[in-house]
């Protein structure tokens, strides 16, 4: 069908093409879901009229020039000249003009490997900023001064890239994004980019190392620019301070992500799981410790992740995560009581904090092969107390009633007791008998 509508754009002296990610991606050998065109050297309303022939279309903003064809499901884009007006992402006035030069309509994007046009019909590519070439020697470069600095969000965006793509930052683009204000963006924005170059790289820890290199975690991540020189055991951490340690942390995460429940919480506790460490770490008798660090990570997690976002759901998993990160080396030992081990799945997702403990212990430049043995130790716990799924209270409120217990507030203390008991290992039978004992 694009084809198609192509060729009738073309009877009338338009010309469609393929244009930004879509193009880079295909020009990396890498599929696309996403297709992106832009219409040329055709008025808004022919092409209104020829686009309506193909079924139902939607115009998104008259300014933007989008045409959305449904049973299609590509927008048509005409090339637009944009003036920036106000602070911010959205501080842009937009006039569309499809009769632009391609070098003109190109200038006005962020990258020149996004600024590569390929004719729908013929396949001809048209690249008057050189993309073709970064692309080839994996280098993500910003083509205009002036246009780019415009948009701020451009410097996440090419950090995320980095990750995503396995592309390096030119020095000039670098120089460039280092002097520019963030402040504008708004953090819903910011939150969008951070978890793209978490949830999409093979190794996130090369966006961040361009933004420490920016100067952007020092200005606006200042929890995370403390990890930056804060000492570590040498003997359990050769590869460093708390900063390098994350970094390798989030990389193993990487490998990981596709087995958590929850991907975006998991990567974020992976990048926040030692945020309590500079707060905590303190020499005694000669040793780096950091007791404690969990327990503050957890409140520091959430201080900066509501500076981000207001999903609960996300800022729950993830400073849980951090709060019990520590939990499972505390309790590989052989006089563990299975007891504490309930306890332990109760107030988390076992699996999760596992999955985030084993990159936690991989995040380090040392032997790393000893993790097998914790991780099977696990595994046979979960199975044997019958943890594979989350810990359901054996009494409950009806339970209490039956006994000839009256409701009241008074059934919360009870009902906290009862699982007390539960996790100590005891059957229901005995729990009942325990309460009928004491409050009847």
């Amino acid at each position: 069908m694009l084809e198609d509508i192509a060729k009738s754009i073309r009877k009338e002296n338009g010309r469609v093409f393929y244009v930004g990610g879509y193009v880079r991606d295909n020009l990396l050998g890498c599929t696309s879901k996403d297709i992106d065109v832009e219409v040329y050297n055709i008025c808004p309303q022919r092409l209104l009229e020829i686009l309506s022939r193909f079924g139902r279309v939607d115009v998104m903003g008259k300014s933007f020039g989008i045409i959305r064809v449904n049973d299609l499901g590509v927008d048509f884009a005409m090339p637009r000249r944009e003036r920036k007006v106000a602070a911010g992402h959205k501080g842009f006035e937009i006039g569309i003009d499809p009769f632009m030069s391609y070098e003109e309509a190109c200038r006005r994007r962020d990258f020149t490997m996004n600024a590569i046009l390929k004719d729908v019909l013929t396949g001809e590519i048209i690249d008057p900023f050189s993309g073709t070439i970064d692309i080839r020697n994996k280098v993500i470069r910003h083509i205009d001064d002036a246009t780019f600095i415009e948009d701020p969000l451009r410097v996440y965006r090419a950090v995320q890239f980095t990750g995503r793509l396995g592309f390096s930052i030119s020095s000039e683009t670098i120089k460039l994004c280092s002097g520019i204000d963030l402040s504008s963006i708004s953090r819903e924005r910011v939150f969008d980019e951070l978890l793209k170059l978490l949830l999409l790289s093979e190794k996130p820890s090369v966006g961040f190392e361009y933004m420490l290199e920016m100067g952007v975690i020092k200005k606006y991540f200042p929890l995370l620019y403390d990890l930056v020189g804060c000492p570590q055991s040498e003997i359990h951490h050769p590869e460093g301070d708390a900063w390098n340690h994350t970094m390798l942390v989030i990389d193993e995460a990487a490998k990981l992500r596709e087995k958590s429940k929850s991907p975006d919480s998991f990567m974020l506790a992976a990048l926040l799981h030692d945020i309590g460490k500079p707060a905590t770490t303190k020499k005694k008798d000669g040793k780096i410790i950091s007791h404690g660090h969990a327990e503050v990570g957890e409140k520091l997690a959430f201080e900066l992740l509501c500076k981000l976002t207001n999903d609960k759901r996300i800022i729950a998993d993830t400073t849980n995560l951090v709060k019990n990160h520590m939990k499972p080396i505390s309790l590989y030992q052989p006089r563990t009581k299975d007891s504490a081990i309930r306890r332990f799945a109760s107030k988390c997702d076992i699996h999760e904090v596992l999955l985030l403990h084993e990159a936690d212990y991989k995040g380090r430049a040392g032997d790393i092969d000893g993790f097998e043995k914790i991780k099977e130790w696990f595994q046979e716990k979960i199975v044997s107390l019958s943890l594979e799924r989350k810990i359901e209270p054996l009494v409950k409120g009806r339970d209490l009633i039956r006994l000839g217990l009256e409701p009241g507030v008074h059934f919360g203390k009870i009902l906290r007791q009862a699982f007390e008991m539960q996790l100590d290992g005891l059957k229901y039978e005995d729990i009942m008998a325990s309460i009928k004992k004491t409050y009847l």
